[in-house]
Parts: structure tokens; sequence; C-alpha cells
């Protein structure tokens, strides 16, 4: 399992490093929490929970057009 951790890091590093942003501040996010203690990492997890929590309903929902229902046959078959 922490081979496959460690490639799926070594990616997020280097698409951090490319574009920059969000990704590169989760990059950041992931190599402190590796670094971090048990106590340390705790604390991170209930940081990220606190702040997920906080939004809004609204955000969660789908985004795009509204899907559209497939009409009802009305056929005796």
């Amino acid at each position: 399992m922490r081979k496959k951790f460690r490639a799926a890091f070594d990616l997020l590093e280097m698409r951090g490093a490319v574009e920059g942003d969000d990704t590169e501040t989760l990059c950041a996010w992931w190599r402190d929490f590796q670094r971090a203690d048990q106590g340390g990492r705790q604390k991170m997890v209930r940081a990220i929970n606190k702040v997920s929590n906080t939004r809004s309903p609204k955000s969660r929902r789908r985004k795009g057009p509204p899907r559209r229902r497939k009409p009802q046959s009305n056929s005796d078959a």
C-alpha cells in the first residue's frame, strides 16, 4: 500500500510543480501530513473536517444541466 501511495504522491508533486495553485497547496498538506506524528495528523484531519463541515449544502449539489427523465410509455405491450 505504501508503494502505491508514494507513487500517487510523487505524481501529485509533479502536477503541483506544473499546475501550482490548489494542486500545490494539496501537495504541501500531504507532505506535512506524512511528516507529522500521530497527534499532528489527528489535528490536521480535524482541521480539514471542520472546514469541510462549514461549507453550505449548495456546494455539494450536482452542477450542470438538470437530468432529463425518460418518458414513460403508455403502450399496452
